[in-house]
Formats: structure tokens, C-alpha cells, sequence
């Protein structure tokens, strides 16, 4: 074989193994994932990889479109810049590669599109309705694609949101659904409510079965016009679904509250006919509201936690985040997550994707009963309440102090020559338990509330004698904190994380997931 052909063989094995690697960020699952693809790539090919990403413009992948702009966020600027500008100017290509490349340009290069970049484009909302119209097509065979649709739609100007959000009202009402109802949880007002509008006037019973399922979780101003478009849909006759409890094969499993009251929670939802098992997982706390949610899809029950009985543990569910996991009622989680809520929808920050798309499955059923648990608890003979086997029990785990001052009084006894005893660490735990409590670091009535929300995941775990050491730890809490066993225990595994943690070299905070 000659040089000549040996370097044509080489060139072409290149360039596909080049096309095969930007096809893959397709195949990824998450914005980290797709991100260390992206600069594999990037590291790999160089700007070689300029044309293959400019030939994959047209995709209607959401997904993939990410993966394409932070792509091209890592090649060199002024090259890249100038093949999506030309792309964006080209009228032989088709509408979805110039959009596309006009979304790199703005979101991912900070390139502001001129007028000349739309010229020759059909109606804007011709194109967003095609858009529309491929990702439903795409949901056939990906459940979750919207998550991520919209996830890249809201990077988009606000003409572009809006000009979305009106083409999706021209779709047949079976479709416009699904699509409405993200818009309508849009953290921007106008799209919101010209889509809560548009749900409403389509008047079918699965468009009044959104919008009821909708009011739980809508902030208060478009609860009050969706509750009212809702009781104008029953005087016009419509027919509202009858709310019923939720249905079998809907699942939740819970981890034990952490001194914050933050947990989380994995809701399953069974296969409904083509649709495979979906999971949605919750971090949230009282204070921060929902902090994050993650869903997937099963491939199979293998790839789900085995069904148990409500109350029993799980032996070890690290890989969805946490180690102790309780098969819960499903209204338990429901419950968890109301009580969450109004701190989102209070504050400025946009609930995940994940959650909008999903939460359907917490709030199309009648509201969960609260649950109201009352234990005898008899007061403590000594000053200090025996909670020997509460704080040696997995669940409090999660329960520790993480503090600035608890990570500079770790570096201090880690840079001392000599090793610390077990008499003066007690010794110093005790001190810094006062200087905290000194210093108002300590929010014992959110403690107590805390205490509150473990004492009914421990008693519906069976464990009855551990849920009254919660109670008495409760009701002790204010009579001389600075002996107080649990808060005692609290700035002892503080301390010692934070000395792990720094001896490690690791970031405060570790081990992610303790304090939610």
C-alpha cells in the first residue's frame, strides 16, 4: 500500500472516529457528563472538530444541542465564532441548523444574532412549531426529553421563550398538554400566565386534569387565576377529573431527616404502557425549600430499588445518594414535599426541570392526610436524657455541626505536634458547643422541629423506642443545652468530619449528602 493511500485510510478512520465522538454527547446523561465529553473532544481533535460540529446543526436533540455549545465553548473562539456565524447567514441550510447555531452564538459565545442571521427564515413560529412537533415525536422513544428541552429553552431570549410558548397553543389539545404545562410553570410571569390561559381554553378533560394537578405547586398570584380557571371550566360544564388517592405501584422511599429536617426522597413511578418506570429524587430541607431532583428512566425492575414493605429499610442504596433508605408511604413523601414547597415558590429561585415535568405524579391525587403523632413520653429523672441508643443509631448520621468555626478550631488541632487525647477532644467538643450556642450558630427551635420530622420516619420504620429518645431529645433541647447529649454528639461528629475532611484535603462539606 502506497503512502498516499495509507494516509487517505488514516484520514477517513479520523474523521469518523472524530464524527462517532461528537455524535456521543447525544448519549450522555447528565450536564457533568456531557461537559467532560465535550472537553475529551476538545483535547482530542482540536479544532478539527469545528466542521463535524457545524454538520450536526440541524439536530433536534435538546441533549445534543447542549453538548454542541459547550463544545464550541472549548475550541478556539475566533475559528469557531466565524464557521457558526457563517452557518447562522447560511439559507441552504435548513431553519433548525441556523437556529441552532444561533443559540451557540448567543448562549455559549456571548455573540448578540444580527438581523441578517433570521433573513430568509420561514415564520418564527413556523419553526418553533416544527420544533414542538420533533420533540414530542422524540418523547416516544426518550420519556425525559422535555426535562432537558426545556432546560435549553430557558437559556433562549424571551422572544424566543414566548414565540414557543404561542406555537404550542396551535397544536392538537393531546399534545399541547404536556408542552402547556411546562410553560405554564415558566419562572417568567408572562409566559406563565398566557400559557395557564391557553390550558384553560382548551377545555378537555386532560387539560383540566393538568391544571388541577398544577394549583399544589404554582406560585401563590397563578394559583389564585388557576384555581378560578378551574371552577370556570366545572360552571361551563367541563368534565374535571375526580380527584382520587394515589394509585398502586406509585412508591417513595426516604432517608432519615438530618438536623435540618432536609432528606431525600425517591419517588417511583410505575410503567404506564410504552413509558418505562420513571424516578424522580428529591433534596430538600425546610429552610433552603427543594434544593435539587434528578429523574431517569428504568430500563427494567432491576434497575429499581426491590419492593419492600412500607417500614422496611433498604440495606444500601449509596448509589442514589444516601446509605439508609425507608420504604415510606407515598403519602409520607407527598407530605414532605408540601411542607418544603413554599420556601420555592417564595423565593426568586426557578424550580428544576425535573421536578416541573414530573411532579404530576405528587399532585393529581386527593392532598395527603397530615399526619398527626403523638407519643407518652415521661419526663427525664436525670438532667441529661438517656439517648444512648438514638446517637449510635445510622440515622443520625447526617446530623453534625459544619461550621466556620468548627473547620478553624479542626486546623488548629490538626497543626498541634502532639496527639490529641480523647479527654481533651471531650473537652474541647464541650467548649465549642458553648461558644456556638454563645454565638446563636445553633437554631434549636428548627433542632426541635427536626427532631419533630425523624421522630415519625423512625416510628415508621418500627422503631418506637428510638422515636421517644427523639421526643424526650426534643422536649430537652432548652433545659441546659451545653449538656445536652445530642447537641453534644452533633459537635463531636463535626468536629471529627472536619478534621477528616481536612487532613483529606477535601472541601468543607464533605461527605456530600450528610447535611442535605
Amino acid at each position: 500500500m502506497s503512502d498516499s493511500s495509507s494516509k487517505i485510510i488514516t484520514t477517513f478512520q479520523d474523521r469518523l472516529a472524530l464524527e462517532t465522538a461528537v455524535k456521543s454527547l447525544a448519549n450522555t446523561t447528565t450536564a457533568a457528563e456531557i461537559r467532560q465529553r465535550a472537553a475529551e473532544i476538545a483535547a482530542k481533535f482540536g479544532d478539527r472538530a469545528i466542521p463535524v460540529l457545524v454538520g450536526q446543526l440541524n439536530t433536534t436533540d435538546p441533549q445534543m444541542r447542549g453538548g454542541l455549545g459547550m463544545l464550541a465553548a472549548m475550541l478556539d473562539y475566533e475559528k469557531t465564532t466565524a464557521a457558526l456565524r457563517a452557518a447562522a447567514r447560511n439559507r441552504a441550510l435548513d431553519d433548525q441548523a441556523r437556529l441552532t447555531a444561533i443559540t451557540i452564538l448567543d448562549r455559549y459565545l456571548n455573540i448578540v444574532p444580527d438581523e441578517e442571521m433570521y433573513m430568509g427564515m420561514g415564520a418564527p413560529e413556523e419553526a418553533a412549531l416544527r420544533s414542538l412537533r420533533e420533540v414530542l415525536t422524540d418523547q416516544q422513544t426518550d420519556a425525559l426529553v422535555l426535562v432537558e428541552y426545556f432546560r435549553q429553552l430557558e437559556l433562549q431570549p424571551l422572544d424566543v421563550q414566548l414565540t414557543m410558548a404561542r406555537a404550542a397553543r396551535r397544536l392538537e389539545a393531546a399534545e399541547a398538554v404536556p408542552l402547556l404545562r411546562m410553560f405554564v410553570q415558566s419562572p417568567t410571569h408572562l409566559i406563565a400566565q398566557e400559557s395557564l390561559q391557553a390550558l384553560t381554553a382548551l377545555g378537555t378533560p386532560a387539560a383540566a386534569g393538568a391544571l388541577q394537578g398544577l394549583i399544589p405547586t404554582l406560585r401563590p398570584d397563578l394559583r389564585a387565576t388557576a384555581e378560578r380557571a378551574l371552577q370556570k371550566l366545572r360552571l361551563r360544564g367541563s368534565t374535571v377529573p375526580t380527584l382520587r388517592p394515589p394509585a398502586e405501584g406509585f412508591r417513595c422511599l426516604a432517608t432519615p431527616p438530618d438536623s435540618r429536617g432536609g432528606q431525600y426522597l425517591l419517588f417511583i413511578l410505575p410503567p404506564d404502557g410504552d413509558t418505562p418506570s420513571l424516578t424522580l429524587r428529591l433534596a430538600l430541607n425546610p429552610v433552603d425549600g427543594l434544593i435539587e431532583a434528578v429523574a431517569s428512566a428504568a430500563d427494567g425492575p432491576a434497575d429499581l430499588p426491590e419492593p419492600l414493605a412500607v417500614g422496611a429499610l433498604h440495606a444500601s442504596l449509596i448509589d442514589v445518594g444516601h446509605h439508609l433508605w425507608l420504604e415510606a408511604p407515598y403519602d409520607y413523601g407527598r407530605r414532605r414535599v408540601q411542607a418544603c414547597l413554599p420556601v420555592s415558590l417564595e423565593s426568586s429561585r426557578p424550580l428544576s426541570h425535573a421536578y416541573r415535568f414530573l411532579n404530576w405524579a405528587l399532585w393529581q391525587w386527593t392532598p395527603p392526610a397530615p399526619q398527626v403523632v403523638t407519643l407518652e413520653v415521661k419526663p427525664a429523672a436525670k438532667s441529661k436524657p438517656g439517648l444512648k441508643e438514638l446517637l449510635n443509631y445510622p440515622a443520625l448520621s447526617g446530623w453534625y455541626l459544619s461550621t466556620p468555626q468548627v473547620f478553624k478550631l479542626a486546623d488548629q488541632l490538626l497543626s498541634e505536634a502532639e496527639r490529641v487525647t480523647a479527654q481533651r477532644f471531650e473537652r474541647v467538643v464541650m467548649r465549642l458547643l458553648a461558644s456556638e450556642l454563645a454565638a446563636g450558630s445553633l437554631d434549636l427551635p428548627a433542632i426541635a422541629d427536626a427532631l419533630v420530622a425523624l421522630k415519625e420516619w423512625l416510628l415508621l420504620a418500627g422503631r418506637r423506642d428510638l422515636a421517644l429518645q427523639a421526643q424526650t431529645a426534643s422536649d430537652s433541647l432548652t433545659t441546659s443545652p451545653e449538656e445536652n447529649p445530642l447537641l453534644l454528639h452533633m459537635a463531636n461528629l463535626g468536629l471529627r468530619i472536619a478534621m477528616i475532611t481536612q487532613a483529606r484535603g477535601l472541601l468543607q462539606g464533605w461527605p456530600p449528602g450528610a447535611n442535605v
